[in-house]
């Protein structure tokens, strides 16, 4: 297998602060040679750097699953650099993982629907640039046997015309050699290109629809028999019932609970904490009643609203917000339940008011201290 050159195949990723990263090794299994037997590894090459340093997984932020697979919960900012996968010291994958603080996305209708349309590509022939968006795959239905939404992502890039031929007015070697295109908001990107027309004010996108899913058909009426064939039980597994004579059940997952403390006026980020939270939709609920991720930032007038990555965020809090519940569910079950708290705004007064008591009484404390010392000292002078 020839070796991948660092420039020759390189697929870039754009990823917020915090957010959780998944890279594939792209290694193609053969039957008779499982991925074992070959010395796989990644590696990573941190911004600014010639040094290569081999990823070690740990049991919390890094996993490598079984077909190779990086995963690395709640990226760090110097976590960004080059990411490459090796078979037997050869190239199999190469990425350039771009991290930044925050990105912003535009709501967008489907084709066909009501509401902003997607943005359409923008060619610029005297720049030799070409900017589109590129989409992500469909999350699945957030529910089932009701309609739910569904979800796919789209990330601003651009990419050259043609690739031999010069851009304007940079020509850098990452559009060179990305044929994928790279993010309008990639840090590798000068100015000079980010502030062109057709890419300074173009926002990356984000898709939602209904959808429509049959749920699992239930579980039959089990018969638990001995060795000879006579029953010894009869277990309604669809009713949640299980039998002493089967092995022990495993335990369902509980719903984490958080209470949040902010005070009025302050916004908040609830995050679900769910491995799937990224690749499906979550539904959010305020109380019994769920949130329209389509309708919910238009009817709080922008207080309220659910991002991209699934996040709900809610700025200006009220004195109304306290104590009230907010959960998370994913397919259908509960992942999370936050209680959020509003407090009172500390009375800076107050504080500068403490501070100047403290230190009246630390000074009277120590000229009391002074003064004892020296009557001691003169009675002891007397005697």
């Amino acid at each position: 297998m020839k070796a991948l050159t660092m420039r020759d195949e390189v697929d870039w990723k754009l990823k917020q602060e915090g957010k959780d990263l998944d890279l594939s090794c792209q290694i193609c299994e053969r039957h008779d040679q499982p991925l074992d037997s070959y010395s796989i590894e990644w590696r990573r090459k941190p911004v600014d750097s010639n040094t290569e340093i081999t990823i070690q997984p740990d049991r919390h932020r890094i996993r490598i699953n079984q077909k190779k697979d990086l995963f690395i919960k709640e990226l760090k900012m110097e976590e960004a650099g080059l990411y490459m996968c090796l078979k037997d010291g050869e190239y199999e994958a190469v990425y350039n993982v771009d991290i930044i603080i925050n990105e912003q996305y535009a709501l967008v209708a489907a084709p066909g629907k009501k509401g902003r349309s997607s943005r359409n590509d923008t060619v610029l022939t005297k720049n030799n640039l070409h900017i589109f968006t590129t989409w992500s795959t469909w999350t699945t239905c957030n529910t089932c046997n009701k309609i739910g939404q569904k979800r796919k992502i789209g990330i601003c890039t651009i990419k050259k015309i043609d690739q031999a031929a010069v851009s304007t007015p940079n020509d850098i070697w990452q559009l060179k050699h990305s044929p994928k295109g790279l993010p309008c908001r990639s840090t590798v990107l000068p100015d000079t290109i980010k502030t062109l027309a057709g890419i300074k004010n173009r926002l990356s996108e984000t898709m939602v629809v209904d959808c429509y899913v049959p749920c699992p058909t239930l579980p039959a009426i089990k018969y638990i028999t001995d060795k000879s064939g006579k029953l010894l039980d009869t277990v309604h597994a669809a009713e949640g019932f299980y039998s002493l004579h089967e092995e022990s059940p495993v335990i369902q997952h509980l719903a984490t609970r958080k209470t949040i403390y902010e005070v009025a006026g302050r916004g908040i980020l609830l995050i679900c904490p769910h491995d799937e939270a990224k690749s499906k939709v979550v539904r959010w609920q305020n109380g019994t009643l769920p949130y329209n991720p389509i309708t919910v930032r238009r009817n709080s007038r922008g207080r309220v609203r659910i991002g991209a990555q699934n996040g709900l965020h809610i700025r200006r809090l009220r004195e109304t917000d306290d104590n009230v519940l907010i959960s998370c569910w994913i397919s259908g079950e509960m992942v999370a339940v936050f209680r959020i708290h509003i407090t009172k705004k500390f009375n800076k007064n107050l504080k500068d008011y403490v501070v100047y008591v403290g230190f009246c009484l630390t000074s009277l404390t120590i000229c009391c201290i002074g003064c004892n010392t020296c009557c001691n000292r003169k009675n002891k002078s007397i005697r």
